[in-house]
């Protein structure tokens, strides 16, 4: 393995060490060069199909049956793969964090995974930053699976494995859609709603019955919630007399 040169790569990529294989994914990714790369995944499925050591950070997403016929071309590289229609979804390294966040938050669910980019993109949208901001547990509120983003890579199987290709998918269809999965959600839940905050001492409404996954009743509390939708294993949630910018007093 060969460290990506101080003074070059390292300096554009500063919260990463130069001693990192792989962006810290080697069960995913290999990188003989010690560059930055392009890496390609299926439109259709989330599969990841490509890594290119070519020095570019970047994420493609690509219809399969184009890209076999680029790879038996011998026409591979970040420029053909755009030219027929490859579409990007920006940094590669900030595509696989993403994923690697959303894979720990989400059960494995196609549209789980979006409803759960959604509410951070409403996250985002209400306090004036961008989705990738909202991706750090220094954030309002936070988010817990910024510190269990290893499971994304440590986890094998045919259901691991499944799950990543939906969380990446999960991540496209969110970036280039305006359909809101969450139903206008800031909060989500899953098993361990009825043991945490936001039903004990939040208080939590269930606007629908088939919000309630837990059979649970209905609470009170400081900052009452109401459900906006489920999906999977995960319940959706808003402040129930929510104002516009109560993340700026809250």
């Amino acid at each position: 393995m060969v460290p990506i040169a101080i003074g070059t790569l390292a300096d554009k990529y500063p919260s990463m060490s130069p001693f990192m294989y792989t962006l810290g994914n080697p069960v995913m990714l290999i990188d003989p060069n010690g560059m930055f790369s392009t890496d390609l995944y299926d439109i259709d499925s989330g599969e990841h199909l490509e890594h290119i050591d070519d020095g570019i950070d970047e994420a493609i997403a690509i219809n399969k049956i184009t890209y076999n016929a680029l790879k038996d071309d011998g026409k591979l590289s970040n420029n053909d793969a755009k030219e027929v229609g490859g579409v990007s979804l920006g940094s590669n390294n900030d595509y696989e964090d993403m994923a690697s966040i959303i894979y720990a938050e989400s059960s494995g669910g196609l549209e789980e995974s979006i409803g759960i980019i959604n509410t951070l993109e409403n996250r985002a949208e209400n306090q004036g930053n961008t989705l990738n901001d909202q991706l750090s547990s220094d954030t309002p509120y936070g988010v817990y699976g910024v510190n269990n983003k290893s499971a994304y890579s440590d986890e094998k199987g045919s259901a691991a494995n499944n799950k990543r290709n939906n969380v990446r998918k999960a991540i496209m269809i969110a970036l280039y859609s305006n359909d809101d999965y969450s139903n206008g959600a800031f909060f989500w839940d899953g098993t361990d709603l009825p043991s945490n905050n936001h039903y004990n001492s939040w208080g939590l409404e269930f606007s629908d019955s088939s919000h309630n996954l837990w059979d649970l009743k209905n609470t009170t509390g400081r900052s009452q919630l109401i459900t906006t939708k489920s999906l999977g294993q995960t319940t959706f949630s808003k402040f129930k007399n929510q104002e516009s910018k109560w993340y700026m007093s809250n």
